[in-house]
């Protein structure tokens, strides 16, 4: 993963904003039942796979802004910039922690924690609750 230019960042996010506006828009009456539930799975997977970049700007903003630069706690800050809870930020955190990816002191890129659960996240095999159930299981093997 090279990286993005900022006018690169902000134009995928807005097509990905035009993309869920346009899915708003849709009437789904054409459609058969089977043929809603398959759109159902696909929009699932595309949920699972949204925390990916997430992960990334978490990790990325821990790296590079002190306590004082965000105003207290990163998860305080993400709680404010994204109106969640603080219990909510701080989860997003720590599964950022394992699941995003890392860089080194130096400046290399770094592979997750969680290598295996991060790979089969982005592909959005994973949601919250099984993401959720593998970090516990990591820390009770590693207890």
């Amino acid at each position: 993963m090279g990286c993005s230019s900022r006018e690169e960042i902000v134009k995928v996010f807005d097509a990905l904003d035009a993309a869920v506006d346009r899915l708003g828009e849709l009437s789904f009456d054409a459609l058969t039942p089977r043929e809603c539930l398959s759109l159902l799975q696909r929009c699932e997977t595309v949920r699972r796979r949204l925390p990916v970049p997430e992960h990334q700007l978490i990790n990325h903003v821990a790296r590079q802004a002190s306590p004082a630069e965000l105003g207290g706690r990163l998860s305080h800050a993400i709680a404010e910039a994204t109106l969640i809870s603080r219990a909510e930020a701080a989860r997003r955190v720590h599964t950022a922690a394992d699941l995003g990816p890392r860089v080194g002191l130096t400046g290399e890129p770094i592979a997750p924690v969680l290598a295996a659960t991060a790979a089969v996240q982005r592909a959005g095999l994973l949601g919250l609750e099984q993401v959720g159930a593998c970090l516990i299981d990591c820390v009770r093997g590693s207890a």
